[in-house]
C-alpha cells in the first residue's frame, strides 16, 4: 500500500472514531459567489447601444456572453407599454417614453435604458417609375443653359419602356434620369421616328371615344400622343381598368399610354418642343435604368376604377398598403421545427397575391423555450412597404397539448 493511501485510510478512520464518540467536526461554510464574479466568469456585459428608437422601429440589443452560457440568458422590460423585448433580445418600440430592458444570466444582470420617440412621418410613393437622384436634373432646369428643353424621351416599343434623358455639360442628352412602363401601338401602329411635343391638355377627348389625362400631343400625327391610360369620362374615378392593366404591352391604336403618375410627370416637366424618339430594339443598352414593372389592379381590389398612381386627393389607394396572411401567432414544441415562410403570402397595394420577394427578419431558437418576434416586409412595384410582426412561442410538449385542447374546445 502506498504512503498516500495509508494516510487517507488513517484520516478516514479518525473521522469515523470521532463521530462515534460524539466529537463535532466543523467544515467551512460554502462561500456564495457574487453576481459580479459570476458575470466575470461568464463574460457577461452589455454591448454598445445608443438607446434610441422611434415608435414602430425594432432592434436587437447587443450583449457579451460566452457561448456556454447562452442557454441561461433571459430578457425583460420594465414597461412593455413603452417597449417590449423577446427571448432573443429584440426590442420593439411601442409608445413614446423611457424604460429599462434587463438581460439576466443566472444571478447576474445588465441593463439598457431605451428611449422611444414619435414615429417618423413617411411620404407614401405613388409611382412605378425607376428614377435617379434629381439633383443634377434640377441643376439643368434652374441653371442658365444654352438648351431650352431639359429632357428628351426615348420610347422602345419592343419592351414597352420610355426612358427620359437630360443633357451633359456638352449639351448631349446622355444622362438617363427616369424609366417608365408604357403601352404602345398594336401591330406596330406606333410609327417609329423622331418627333417633338406640340401641345398639352389636362384632359383630352380622343377619336376612339375615350378620355385621357395629362395629354401631350405629338407634332404632325393626331394618332400619336403621350397620355394616361383611358377613362370613360373626364373623371379620375372612371378609369377603364382592363386598359390600364395592359400597361407594358402593345395594345393601343398608336398612342403611348402611361400610368397617371408617369403621364403627369411628362405633362409637368417636358415642355413643348421636347424631343421624342420612338424605336424598336432588343438592345438592353436602350434601357440603361431597366424596364419598370407595372402594378395591375386585381379583381379583389375595392377600387377598380381608380389608377393607383393618381395624385388626385380623393384617390383611395393613398390609404392602401401591402398586407399579409399566415402571420398569426404560432406555438412550436421545444426541439421542434419552424419554417417562417410556410403558409405566408402577401397582397400588394392593388390586392395581387405574392409569395416571392418576402423578407424575414428575426430568429426563432427552437431549442430554447421563450417568445420570439419575427418581422415580414414586402415592397410592391408602387414602392409601398407592408409589414407584419409575428410572435412565435416555443413551449413544452405539455403546454402545446394543453393549448391545442383548449383551441379545439373553443371551436366545438
Amino acid at each position: 500500500m502506498s504512503r498516500f493511501k495509508r494516510m487517507s485510510a488513517f484520516f478516514m478512520l479518525m473521522f469515523i472514531i470521532m463521530q462515534m464518540f460524539g466529537c463535532a467536526v466543523y467544515l467551512p461554510e460554502p462561500q456564495e459567489v457574487s453576481s459580479e464574479d459570476e458575470a466575470l466568469a461568464m463574460g457577461f456585459s452589455a454591448g454598445d447601444y445608443n438607446g434610441k428608437l422611434r415608435v414602430g422601429e425594432y432592434e436587437w440589443l447587443p450583449v457579451n456572453l460566452k457561448i456556454d452560457y447562452q442557454y441561461a440568458l433571459r430578457w425583460s422590460s420594465a414597461d412593455p407599454e413603452i417597449a417590449t423585448v423577446d427571448s432573443n433580445g429584440r426590442v420593439d418600440a411601442i409608445s413614446p417614453g423611457t424604460t429599462t430592458i434587463t438581460a439576466s444570466a443566472k444571478k447576474a444582470t445588465v441593463e439598457y435604458e431605451v428611449t422611444v420617440t414619435k414615429a417618423a412621418k413617411k411620404k407614401q410613393p405613388l409611382s412605378t417609375a425607376i428614377a435617379v437622384d434629381e439633383s443634377e436634373i434640377q441643376q439643368n432646369v434652374s441653371g442658365i443653359d444654352v438648351l431650352a428643353n431639359p429632357y428628351a424621351i426615348l420610347i422602345n416599343v419592343r419592351n414597352g419602356c420610355a426612358t427620359v434623358y437630360t443633357y451633359n455639360n456638352s449639351g448631349v442628352y446622355s444622362r438617363p434620369v427616369r424609366a417608365m412602363v408604357c403601352s404602345v401601338g398594336e401591330k406596330e401602329s406606333s410609327v417609329l421616328g423622331s418627333y417633338s411635343i406640340s401641345d398639352k391638355q389636362r384632359w383630352h377627348s380622343a377619336e376612339d371615344g375615350n378620355h385621357y389625362q395629362y395629354y401631350c400631343g405629338i407634332e404632325g400625327d393626331a394618332n400619336l400622343f403621350l397620355a394616361s391610360a383611358p377613362y370613360k369620362s373626364e373623371s379620375a374615378s372612371d378609369l377603364i381598368t382592363a386598359e390600364y392593366n395592359k400597361l407594358g404591352t402593345a395594345c393601343t391604336g398608336g398612342e403611348i399610354r402611361f400610368s397617371a403618375d408617369d403621364a403627369k410627370w411628362i405633362y409637368d416637366n417636358c415642355v413643348e418642343g421636347t424631343f421624342v424618339k420612338i424605336i424598336s430594339s432588343d438592345n438592353k443598352a436602350q434601357e440603361p435604368l431597366g424596364v419598370p414593372n407595372p402594378i395591375k389592379i386585381a379583381e379583389a381590389s375595392k377600387h377598380q376604377t381608380w389608377d393607383p398612381t393618381d395624385h388626385d386627393e380623393n384617390n383611395p389607394y393613398k390609404k392602401e398598403f401591402p398586407d399579409f396572411e399566415g402571420t398569426e401567432d404560432t406555438y412550436v414544441e421545444v426541439n421542434g421545427t419552424f419554417d417562417a415562410y410556410d403558409g405566408v403570402a402577401v397582397y400588394d397595394t392593388c390586392k395581387n397575391k405574392h409569395t416571392e420577394d418576402i423578407k424575414v427578419e428575426g430568429k426563432v431558437i427552437c431549442t430554447r423555450k421563450g417568445m420570439y418576434v419575427i418581422t415580414y416586409t414586402y415592397t410592391d412595384t408602387l414602392g409601398r412597404t407592408g409589414r407584419a410582426d409575428r410572435r412565435v412561442y416555443v413551449v413544452s410538449a405539455e403546454e402545446l397539448s394543453e393549448m391545442e385542447s383548449t383551441a379545439q374546445k373553443t371551436t366545438e
